[in-house]
């Protein structure tokens, strides 16, 4: 299996700031807590959440991997998640970083 990089250079932060907003880095780990290496995950597009949440409740590998490819911001780093199995452990830990990056709201309910 193939790993991601070890750490994150400034040239992938400029890279991945030029195609997505609010982008951070996430360690990934397998469930010995093994580091799979960095990748760099930006919020996704109205367009791929949309795309998730139509999948997500029909086919879920296809939902995770539409959040995941609009999620990662560099094309070698996609590549390498995109290798992984999708009932992997690794995949898994790449679809909970994406999921971490979609916006979320807040609410709290008053008596009335």
């Amino acid at each position: 299996m193939e790993k991601l990089p070890i750490s994150i250079t400034p040239d992938m932060i400029e890279q991945a700031n030029q195609t997505h907003k609010k982008v951070e880095a996430f360690e990934l780990f397998d469930s010995e807590n093994n580091s799979l290496g960095f990748a760099l995950f930006g919020r996704p597009s109205s367009n791929v959440i949309a795309g998730f949440e139509r999948y997500v409740d029909k086919d879920s590998f296809k939902a995770r991997g539409i959040l995941i490819n609009g999620s990662v911001c560099l094309k070698e780093q996609k590549d390498i998640i995109n290798s992984w199995e999708k009932n992997s452990e690794e995949y898994a830990a790449a679809f909970d970083a994406a999921s971490k990056m979609l916006p979320v709201g807040k609410a709290e309910a008053k008596k009335v």
